[in-house]
């Protein structure tokens, strides 16, 4: 069990991303969405990257990437924050929001 949902009954975002990834393995894309949207848009982002990356690299030309920007680390920090309090406030209309 999750230390986090032992300690304070609530669901952290690892046990989101676990599970997302569990779903993305088994190819499910729905589910994975389900159990954790932000960690798949930036998986998404992530390969984004790579691939942007690799082309550069190929054609021999500097790419600017989006997480070489001075305010990236500070935006998604944020980001992530936003969505592990949204994921947790106990609203009804975010109750999807939570595994």
């Amino acid at each position: 069990m999750c230390p986090t949902k032992a300690l304070f009954n609530v669901n952290c975002p690892g046990c989101g991303s676990t599970r997302m990834l569990y779903s993305l393995i088994h190819g499910d894309v729905v589910g994975a969405a389900h159990f954790n949207a932000f960690g798949l848009a930036m998986l998404v982002a992530l390969g984004f990257t790579y691939v942007s990356w690799t082309s550069a690299r190929i054609r021999r030309k500097p790419a600017v990437m989006w997480h070489q920007m001075r305010w990236s680390p500070v935006i998604i920090l944020t980001l992530v924050l936003i969505w592990s309090a949204v994921r947790i406030i106990p609203i009804p209309s975010l109750a999807e929001l939570r595994v």
